[in-house]
């Protein structure tokens, strides 16, 4: 097993309570201190196809999410989240290393091909790539096979099994994990993303 590495999304998971309103001097509190805290991977929020608002964690383009980052400090990696088919990604730009450093694409079980396409074109654009499997339960284990081979031909760092409705038992979550493990390139992570 290699080293297991800690992503905090209470910037973009969190917005759903407060509508992404967190205000300006919490954004940059909250990175701060998951930086503090040595968070390994810094979710700041969602990138959508709207204009970004001042404390806002959803934002349209990355170099949005650079006031909120107080020191950018390069033993952390910073990511938004992308919905699969609620950002038009041709409003995205080149990776300049100055925000973001990855992109996660989240899609539902009856769209990994469609979600991992986009996650293609984020690949192209120089951002590392993450993806976030909604309802990983809802996968038989011919389709979590067909979904590590999507992955493994994207090009993807990672993989998130999801726990989107709280209906996982330990047993799903090892078959799940037993079928991607044996599936996924060694290279490809495996994450877990459960519910709060």
């Amino acid at each position: 097993m290699g080293k297991i590495k800690l992503l905090d999304c209470t910037l973009r998971d969190g917005a759903y309570i407060v509508d992404s309103k967190f205000g300006d001097a919490a954004i940059k509190g909250i990175i701060k201190k998951l930086q503090d805290a040595g968070a390994d991977i810094i979710e700041c929020g969602w990138l959508k196809d709207k204009p970004h608002e001042e404390g806002s964690s959803f934002y349209h383009l990355p170099d949005e999410v650079i006031p909120y980052m107080i020191e950018r400090k390069p033993d952390h990696e910073y990511v938004v989240m992308i919905d699969w088919d609620r950002y038009h990604i041709d409003n995205l730009p080149v990776c300049d290393g100055k925000s973001i450093d990855a992109i996660r694409v989240v899609f539902p079980q009856t769209k990994f091909r469609e979600g991992i396409a986009v996650g293609r074109k984020v690949k192209e654009k120089g951002y590392t790539l993450y993806f976030q499997a909604a309802n990983t339960l809802a996968y038989t284990d011919e389709e979590l096979k067909e979904l590590a081979a999507e992955a493994n031909a994207s090009g993807a760092k990672s993989l998130s099994v999801v726990d989107t409705f709280g209906a996982m038992y330990e047993e799903d979550l090892n078959r799940i994990v037993s079928v991607l493990d044996k599936e996924l390139n060694a290279d490809i992570a495996i994450g877990f993303h459960s519910p709060a």
